[in-house]
Order: C-alpha cells, then sequence, then structure tokens
C-alpha cells in the first residue's frame, strides 16, 4: 500500500494556489520579515543561502535575491553546498 498522495494531484494543487505568485516577491517579503542584512564575505553569504533554501525558496530564486543585494555568487548546486558544508547525510 502507497502512502501519500499522487504526485500529479500535489503539483496540480500547488499550481492551483500558487500559480500566479512571484516567488522572489516572497523571498524579499521573507528576507524584509526576517530582517536579513546583505552578507558580507563567503561565510555570511553561505549562511544567508542555507536560511533562504530551507525555508523553501528554490536555489534559482536564492541566487536572484543575493544578485539584487550585490552580493557576488557563483551559482553551485544545492547539493554541492551541503556536502562542502559537511550536510546531513542519512
Amino acid at each position: 500500500m502507497q502512502q501519500g498522495i499522487p504526485q500529479e494531484l500535489a503539483s496540480a494543487a500547488l499550481e492551483t494556489a500558487y500559480g500566479e505568485v512571484d516567488e522572489a516577491s516572497l523571498a524579499k517579503e521573507y528576507v524584509a520579515r526576517k530582517r536579513m542584512k546583505r552578507p558580507e564575505g563567503d561565510k555570511e553569504t553561505s549562511r544567508a543561502v542555507r536560511r533562504l533554501l530551507g525555508a523553501g525558496f528554490s536555489s534559482q530564486t536564492v541566487w536572484k535575491v543575493l544578485r539584487e543585494w550585490g552580493t557576488e555568487v557563483e551559482e553551485v548546486e544545492v547539493d554541492e553546498i551541503e556536502g562542502r558544508e559537511g550536510g546531513n547525510e542519512a
């Protein structure tokens, strides 16, 4: 017996609910609400990336927000960041 809901149903429900929502605007609102400051240096940039990804934003949106802050970022895959930072492996 399979648990959960079918992927197609979940995708359709999310598209219906959030199809018109601009994820970048939501990320900017999150940054303002959490009073996040422009990261200075690699360590703070990594922290900001992890925080935004942890909040559920896509990596493309995270890079966009960081670029708008004027932060120089090298776009990498999320798995690469987790591996470099010593991410949780089960």
